[in-house]
């Protein structure tokens, strides 16, 4: 019996444990695996973003307009305009003819009380002179990238005259010629009319001419739809060409017919070659459009002075057949020939224009133009005043040699000169 009640105890002391874990909650299955011991991996590292992939960047690609594409833009151009345009005042510094108080055997001297200057000591103003510009041009390529154009400008030769005069008669004003004596030293004149004796009548003429030339090449930098960019280079000319002339007739009032007729000329020429460099840019707005062009040029102008002059009276051969003298008043046997020099030089050259599209080949426009030169020479400031009269048969009354200092001398006197003013075009373009 005894085992038996062994066997029993044993099997309730075992349910008894089985039903006391059956009560407790069941295990969840993380609980039922435990977990994998953690491995030692060391102090923590700090969480860090991907590497960035190395920047390159996106260079656009070169656009070249295809043949197809620059159809549409003209291959040739050509323009005429009329200029009308305005330049600086030609200068004349020298006091030509003085009007003064009646002295017995002496004429008017500047600086006297009552003398007046009445010719010379000024500029002439030309006032306003007619142009014309022609301009051909052409793209050399299917791209319209790279052209050719070529321009010649010029301004109608244009002159000024200035008359004084008196009628010799008595009351009549007292004319003279003002210079600076070297053999004195000191202020004089010569008469030209003379009160009771001689009538007497001067006149001032200066005159001038401007012409040029360029051709370029033309360089398309920037087309689109509203704008055109072109670069321009090539070569440049620039010539002006002026002359001055005085002349004087004292014809005498008392006494047998006489010729007293003096003449003194100065004629200048500047002629200037360089290479310029320029740009243009056009705005279209619809069928307006605004251009403006700006050029420099630098080179060398190649400047002549010449310098002539002559008496012509017969009243040192008895009234008898007019002679012929070398020299009037300021041109004399020491200044009169011709004088050349180089000199470097800049021009620029400056176009402003608003104009509207007629047609697709044809377009009209006006403007403002500057033609601006550094350094040329002008006839009126090539005037010496410095006079020795014993070489001047005008002043001394008898063909003399030089004695004493060489008056006058040939001047080389520089200055610049520019043109500017409107301009009317019409331009076709195919």
């Amino acid at each position: 019996m005894r085992p038996k009640r062994t066997l029993l105890a044993t099997l309730g002391s075992f349910l008894s444990s089985a039903g006391l874990a059956f009560a407790q909650s069941a295990p969840t299955p993380a609980e039922a695996t435990p977990p994998a011991p953690i491995a030692d991996v060391g102090p923590a590292t700090p969480l860090m973003a991907p590497a960035a992939a190395p920047f390159t960047p996106t260079v656009p690609k070169p656009y070249f307009p295809t043949v197809d594409a620059c159809k549409s833009v003209p291959r040739m151009w050509g323009s005429a305009e009329y200029l009308l345009w305005w330049s600086k005042d030609a200068p004349v510094p020298t006091p030509l003819v003085t009007v003064g108080p009646v002295t017995p055997n002496l004429a008017p001297v500047l600086g006297q009380p009552g003398t007046t200057v009445l010719l010379g000591g000024n500029s002439i103003d030309f006032g306003i002179r007619s142009g014309g510009r022609f301009t051909i041009g052409g793209w050399l390529n299917d791209q319209r990238t790279i052209g050719l154009e070529g321009s010649y400008l010029f301004l109608a030769n244009d002159s000024v005259s200035r008359t004084v005069g008196s009628s010799g008669a008595p009351g009549s004003p007292f004319l003279s010629l003002p210079f600076f004596n070297v053999t004195t030293g000191a202020e004089s004149s010569t008469r030209i009319a003379s009160p009771g004796e001689f009538a007497g009548a001067a006149k001032l003429n200066v005159s001038s001419n401007l012409q040029g030339g360029e051709l370029n090449g033309v360089y398309n930098l920037v087309r689109s739809e509203a704008w055109t960019v072109n670069l321009l280079g090539g070569f440049r000319y620039l010539g002006l060409r002026e002359g001055l002339s005085f002349a004087t007739s004292s014809p005498s009032i008392i006494g047998p017919p006489d010729v007293f007729a003096t003449l003194d000329r100065f004629t200048t020429s500047n002629d200037f070659y360089g290479g310029q460099l320029g740009a243009r840019v056009e705005r279209r707005f619809g069928n307006f459009f605004v251009n403006s062009t700006a050029k420099v040029a630098l080179g060398g102008t190649h400047q002549t002075v010449n310098t002539a002059g002559q008496l012509v009276s017969n009243d040192f051969n008895g009234f008898g057949t007019p002679q012929v003298f070398a020299g009037g008043y300021f041109t004399q046997p020491t200044n009169i020939g011709r004088q050349s020099d180089d000199r470097f030089a800049v021009l620029t050259d400056v176009t402003l224009n608003i104009g509207y599209q007629l047609t697709r080949s044809a377009r009209v426009f006006a403007g403002y133009s500057l033609i601006y030169i550094s350094d040329v020479v002008r006839p009126g400031e090539q005037i010496d005043r410095r006079i020795n009269p014993t070489q001047a048969p005008s002043i001394v009354g008898m063909p003399v040699g030089l004695v004493g200092p060489a008056a006058p001398l040939p001047q080389f006197h520089h200055t610049d000169f520019w043109a500017q003013g409107m301009t009317f075009g019409l331009q076709l373009r195919y």
